[in-house]
């Protein structure tokens, strides 16, 4: 069979490459920022990845603001971490 091969992206606060599966996607469609959980929805998408500091690192030097360009609310840093604690309780 043919075997898809493994899709990196880079983390917009760490720079590190990782799987897609590793990270958060947040993409901005018709100027909303939207958290894109199934990673399907078409758009300016970022990465970040899925851990605690990291996304408090982005939060505290307003990461998302600078690659989207816009005003991001902390909502969606909230968004983030409860995600990150239900993948967390998955486990």
């Amino acid at each position: 069979m043919n075997k898809r091969p493994p899709v990196y992206r880079t983390c917009i606060v760490s720079k590190e490459t990782l799987l897609k599966k590793d990270l958060f996607r947040l993409v901005k469609v018709n100027d909303e920022i939207s958290f894109d959980k199934e990673q399907t929805l078409s758009g300016r998408g970022v990465y970040i990845k899925k851990e605690l500091s990291v996304i408090l690192t982005a939060q505290k030097r307003k990461a998302l603001n600078k690659a989207f360009k816009k005003d991001v609310s902390d909502d969606i840093y909230i968004l983030l971490i409860q995600e990150l604690s239900k993948k967390e309780r998955e486990r």
